[in-house]
């Protein structure tokens, strides 16, 4: 069985530099896929993609997060740079009306029962189902 942690926190704490570490020291990861819908749209001459189209944005993240977290690994632990989650958040946070589909997807991976705890510079909410659990990085760690 597959572990799933998935690393989160606000713009700038250090999530992917705690992914590439990981990836440094042999283990599995996935990585941040939001710069690939930007990039592709800024091709198309779109500098801020989510700002001009943000429900359009958010569903085609939400897809791609979705089959990221769903897609089979070949290892005991994989770290997920975001997730769904987060789509939900950043919507709110701009005060945008959004339909059910966002919150029907992201109860489809993740399950409501949970418990919270703080160890050091990491807050850490722990999904009770399928092993999932999510690491949320207040401040970059130095040490793995």
């Amino acid at each position: 069985m597959n572990k799933k942690i998935l690393i989160t926190g606000g713009p700038g704490t250090g999530k992917t530099e705690l992914i590439r570490g990981l990836e440094k020291k042999g283990y599995n990861c996935e990585n941040e896929i939001v710069r690939d819908i930007t990039e592709s749209e800024q091709k198309k001459g779109v500098k801020q993609f989510f700002l001009k189209e943000p429900i359009e944005f958010s569903k085609r993240l939400m897809i791609l997060r979705s089959n990221q977290y769903n897609k089979p690994q070949n290892s005991d632990i994989t770290f997920f740079d975001r997730g769904v989650h987060e789509i939900i958040a950043y919507l709110n946070f701009i005060k945008i009306k959004y339909d059910n589909y966002f919150i029907e997807s992201a109860k489809k991976l993740f399950m409501i029962k949970s418990s919270y705890f703080h160890l050091g510079r990491i807050s850490i909410l722990m999904i009770m189902y399928d092993m999932k659990v999510l690491i949320n990085v207040n401040k970059f760690m130095k040490r793995l």
